[in-house]
């Protein structure tokens, strides 16, 4: 019973401090809002799980952690070690707008014969910019591409 306790706390406690960590921003995106909606779902490492109903925030299924990013080493049957978890956030009402880009990654903690279960472990950093990065420098290559009046909405 009390080995519950710890493991709950545990959880507990590492929910909290991830939640309260911030992710990699990109702000002053002075883009149209489709270009922005646009460069996310082209981006995202995995599929879309979910989209809010005001189309500002988008989340991924899981996903493998790639190789160079792993922590953990690949157990070559079953459920793969740590996978990975994208969040994508659009703020602000007007132009310029920021993203809030976190990538949570999640280890296995069951053994080998359970019911694969996975915790919350940590933040990587390097994902997130990377993830960042690769938004940002679709949106320089496609606004270039464009001409002005495509910008505008006449009605």
């Amino acid at each position: 019973m009390s080995t519950h306790r710890y493991s709950f706390g545990y959880l507990l406690l590492t929910l909290v401090l991830i939640s309260c960590a911030t992710g990699s921003k990109l702000g002053d995106l002075d883009y149209p809002i489709n270009y922005i909606h646009d460069a996310i779902k082209q981006n995202l490492p995995a599929p879309i799980s979910s989209v809010s109903e005001n189309g500002r925030n988008y989340s991924t299924k899981a996903y493998a952690v790639p190789l160079y990013y792993r922590r953990k080493a690949q157990v070559k049957k079953g459920p793969p070690a740590e996978r990975a978890y994208a969040r994508v956030s659009i703020n602000e009402i007007t132009r310029p707008y920021t993203l809030n880009i976190k990538i949570d990654i999640e280890e296995l903690v069951s053994g080998p014969r359970e019911k694969p279960r996975y915790v919350i472990c940590c933040r990587n950093p390097e994902m997130e910019n990377e993830l960042a990065q690769k938004i940002k420098d679709y949106l320089v290559k496609r606004y270039k591409k464009t001409n002005v009046i495509d910008d505008f909405r006449a009605f």
